[in-house]
């Protein structure tokens, strides 16, 4: 009979630094965390581990981690916020999407790298940002309807802005033809 698998649960406050080259207003939501965030956590061992975010309050907020019992999370441990942007067994790669449900999600879904530092992690951001804000209402006439979907795009090279990325000292670099140039989002739900 195989031994019974014990872990153990860490918890570690984030925050995101406001020194990033972003500024965020906190009445928009953005820059803040919220119910059901995300982060993934590689341990020493070379797992990733998600947290969910706990005793939120604004730009700060806590996130519970069940790590195996003989791991740990060791100082300089990579965080990604969200969870979603990590590749499992490389704590140096992240896949940044090529489309969104909607522009909420693409406004909230800023990727963020943290290092672990004793029970702390300071998130900054590793790319820019574009906000766009639409109006909501439905115009009668159907020729001043707004389009279903937004598409961004970087329209200055073939260099991907989605895809997968190596992450280095304040840079991402593109692996291999896996990104695009060009980013949809839903403009309407």
């Amino acid at each position: 009979e195989a031994p019974e698998s014990k872990t153990y649960t860490v918890s570690l406050q984030a925050t995101i630094d406001p020194e990033t080259r972003l500024s965020f207003s906190a009445s928009n939501g953005v820059g803040t965390w919220d119910s059901g965030d995300q982060v993934a956590l590689f341990t020493q061992g070379g797992s990733m581990v998600i947290g969910d975010a706990t005793a939120i309050n604004g730009s700060s907020a806590t996130f519970t981690f069940t790590i195996q019992d003989g791991d740990k999370i060791a100082d300089g441990a990579t965080v990604y916020y969200p969870a979603s942007i990590a590749v499992a067994n490389n704590p140096n790669q992240i896949v940044l999407p090529a489309s969104f449900d909607n522009l909420e999600v693409m406004k909230k879904t800023i990727p963020m790298k943290a290092a672990v530092s004793g029970k702390t992690m300071a998130f900054r951001h590793l790319a820019s940002m574009v906000y766009v804000d639409a109006p909501t209402s439905t115009p009668s006439h159907p020729s001043d309807r707004s389009p279903q979907y937004a598409v961004f795009s970087v329209g200055k090279d073939d260099t991907p802005i989605t895809g997968t990325f190596t992450v280095g000292d304040g840079t991402l670099t593109p692996v291999g033809n896996s990104g695009t140039t060009t980013i949809r989002a839903k403009w309407t739900e």
